[in-house]
């Protein structure tokens, strides 16, 4: 492989400018394509990577697929580049990722449920055009210059069942693995969700669900123990906000929420509990009808206080008044007759 530094030229027409970004299975730069005169985002595989056959072709195919995929919360994808070196290139986003963001603090819970609704939406792009992204992380969450998001790095996406490469290392981040991946058993979408939804309770709680000592013990612990309830941590965080994130939390994949949709409609208004098996059963659809259903808290009338008419208790009252002036005359008149 060719050294790659600032002024190298790929593909005849990919100029490198700077290296931004040094992930496990790539390395990002900010280019100029010289072609169409416009900046954008070249992420060239690892050398190590790239002596995997298979990987590499891969890399590529998949790269194609995802170029195919247009959605406005995905990061869109250009070109591919097989010769001196192995790339794709992506369009380029000129803003902070959520990584920086959460640095800085936690955020509030209506900005964690409408940034988990938009990147459940990309996700659901994604799925089904049959690819799971794998490494869903804040990280490869980037902020576009008008505040919206878009989820980025499909380097390691696959529309294969397997987590694992030849060598058996596992793609991804050891904090937002889900638990399937640190098996090695086979994947689909919902492993994006419980990576999106560990993700979230990081930016409701400032904290990750899960972190050891090292990657290994990070990985492993979501084997091993449930998630504490944000709640804990963020006092007053609301209920369903939490509630999504921790059903898609949850250690068995058929009982989260089945598709990226299901999670972006929990997010958006309060659905019931998925089925025990929903896996089987088709995403909620939301609509502007049933949010406006779920946005207002139905009264517990079963459980109010009784709170009577007042006008029995006035006929009453008179009934009884006529009564009682019934009586008196009837007794007058009978003491005259005595007496008369």
């Amino acid at each position: 492989m060719l050294p790659m530094s600032p002024g190298s030229i790929l593909a005849g027409r990919y100029r490198l400018i700077d290296a931004r970004a040094d992930g496990a299975s790539a390395t990002v730069w900010m280019a100029r394509d010289e072609t169409l005169n416009r900046i954008v985002a070249l992420k060239i595989l690892h050398p190590q990577l790239v002596s995997d056959a298979s990987l590499a072709s891969r890399f590529a195919a998949e790269a194609l697929t995802a170029a195919t995929v247009n959605h406005p919360g995905l990061v869109a994808v250009y070109d591919t580049v097989g010769d001196p070196v192995a790339a794709i290139v992506l369009e380029w986003i000129d803003g902070p990722d959520l990584r920086q963001r959460l640095d800085a603090g936690p955020m509030t819970a209506t900005d964690v449920a409408v940034l988990g609704a938009s990147l459940a939406d990309a996700l659901e792009a994604l799925h089904a055009a049959g690819l799971v992204h794998r490494d869903v992380k804040p990280a490869n969450v980037m902020f576009t210059a008008t505040g919206s998001v878009k989820l980025t790095d499909f380097g390691i996406a696959t529309s294969g069942s397997g987590d694992m490469t030849a060598t058996g290392v596992v793609l991804g981040t050891a904090k937002y693995l889900s638990p399937e991946q640190v098996r090695g058993l086979p994947i689909d979408g919902r492993s994006d969700i419980y990576a999106l939804c560990v993700v979230l309770y990081e930016s409701l709680a400032g904290q990750a669900p899960f972190q050891r000592d090292s990657d290994l013990a990070t990985a492993l612990a979501r084997l091993e123990a449930e998630p504490v309830d944000p709640r804990l941590v963020r006092p007053g965080a609301p209920d369903e906000l939490v509630d999504a994130i921790m059903i898609g939390l949850r250690l068995d994949p058929d009982r989260r929420w089945p598709t990226a949709a299901a999670l972006a409609a929990a997010l958006r208004s309060r659905p019931p509990e998925p089925a025990s098996s929903p896996v089987a059963s088709a995403a909620p659809q939301a609509t502007a009808a049933s949010a406006m259903t779920t946005a207002v808290t139905p009264v517990d009338t079963e459980h109010l206080p009784m709170r009577r008419p007042r006008w029995p208790r006035l006929v009453g009252y008179t009934v009884a008044a006529a009564i009682a002036a019934l009586g008196i005359y009837l007794i007058a008149s009978g003491l005259q007759l005595l007496t008369g």
